[in-house]
């Protein structure tokens, strides 16, 4: 038996777009990059938006943005991808895996004291 991991859902108007993309010369960055910038940007009532080239880019200008630096500690979740733990260490920080069930005061208290633990050694 097959199962297929995912069929995507692409119509003639995707196609035609990316036809338009191929044409036009501009592969990265250019018009139609700029217009989703805008209209993104607008959707969701910011002063500026930034399209990145991958989650990985994406997670690592917000981690920057959200002020972590050298030795700060973040906490993820247990079950990601490899890249989300990968762009804290880009930033020399520290990260600690968690389980991603409902977040209560004991996990919260674990997590303290293991990180002033650690910080001992």
């Amino acid at each position: 038996m097959e199962v297929p991991f995912h069929k995507p859902y692409i119509t003639e108007d995707e196609i035609a777009e990316v036809l338009d993309s191929l044409r036009s010369g501009w592969l990265t960055m250019g018009p139609k990059t700029v217009r989703f910038e805008e209209k993104f940007r607008d959707y969701i009532g910011a002063e500026d938006a930034v399209s990145m080239n991958s989650c990985t880019a994406g997670l690592h200008l917000a981690l920057i943005a959200a002020g972590i630096k050298e030795g700060d500690e973040v906490i993820l979740p247990a079950v990601t991808f490899t890249a989300t733990a990968e762009v804290v260490t880009y930033l020399r920080a520290r990260f600690w895996s968690t389980s991603t069930g409902r977040p209560s005061i004991s996990m919260r208290l674990r997590w303290k004291e293991r990180s002033q633990k650690e910080r001992r050694r």
